[in-house]
């Protein structure tokens, strides 16, 4: 007499063979490393990579920004810089004489030309490569003291299921105490 094996009974014993499994792994990881995996995370590829995304970022981003600001330029010095001038008047020895309001009307719109000519100026005149590169080098240069910093010590629990946890440590600089698991390239 043989009996019959149900294909739930083969998929729960299946299961469970894969939590028995999961569980001996994760537990092994956990005890071999110490307090879990370490990762190596190679800064050397890593932060060149984020550089160059910046600058490819800032190049392509740039040229809306200062046109956007060359738009709103004259818009800006003509809220800020209207009725500014009240009074004018020039004194020629003892006397004062007051000048006209179409004067001093065409003096404030002089000096507010003036002043939106010397802005958009100033934005042509910017070197965009010049200006991508010294961004990146400082959000470089800021990526890398963030990682190494906040992740020094940092581990990160990861979840395969509900029940396990693998504790996960990022690794910035060699260690020669400890032995990664693995090592992060970024090619």
């Amino acid at each position: 007499m043989t009996k019959k094996i149900s294909f739930l009974n083969l998929g729960l014993v299946f299961l469970g063979g894969i939590i028995v499994t999961l569980a001996c792994l994760s537990m092994y990881i956990y005890f071999s490393y110490g307090s879990g995996l370490y990762v190596r995370v190679d800064m050397e590829q890593f932060l060149p990579q984020i550089n160059q995304i910046v600058v490819d970022v800032t190049k392509e981003q740039l040229p809306n920004h200062i046109d956007k600001a060359k738009d709103d330029i004259p818009i800006i010095i003509d809220e800020h810089m209207s009725g500014q001038i009240s009074e004018a008047f020039v004194t020629v020895g003892d006397i004062k004489v007051d000048l006209p309001e179409e004067m001093i009307d065409s003096m404030e719109q002089n000096f507010k030309d003036n002043v939106e000519y010397a802005m958009l100026q100033l934005l042509l005149n910017i070197d965009e490569d010049e200006l991508a590169k010294s961004i990146s080098s400082d959000i470089e240069a800021t990526a890398e003291l963030m990682l190494t910093q906040h992740f020094k010590e940092h581990k990160i629990h990861l979840k395969p299921n509900s029940f396990f946890t693998i504790p996960v440590t990022l690794m910035f600089e060699e260690d020669e105490d400890l032995v990664p698991a693995m090592n992060l390239d970024f090619d």
